[in-house]
């Protein structure tokens, strides 16, 4: 499998802006579940993309954290 077909999971705010990414492999399988369980709590939407789709897009700004850090 080519690096940019490897499955890896995004968290995504309210705001659209990405703020989370794991790749999703077998051997990271329970820090991986962890990991998207804590974002899950943390409000994030969990989609499942590739890592090409994540080189290609990348972290977004978060407004939602601005709003929050410079409150």
């Amino acid at each position: 499998m080519a690096n940019e077909e490897v499955p890896a999971y995004i968290g995504r705010c309210k705001c659209g802006a990405i703020r989370f990414v794991t790749v999703d492999l077998p051997e990271y399988r329970n820090r991986t579940a962890d990991d998207v369980a804590e974002c899950i709590r943390d409000g994030l939407k969990i989609e499942p993309v590739t890592v090409g789709y994540v080189r290609k897009h990348g972290l977004g700004d978060c407004a939602c954290k601005k709003e929050v850090d410079h409150a």
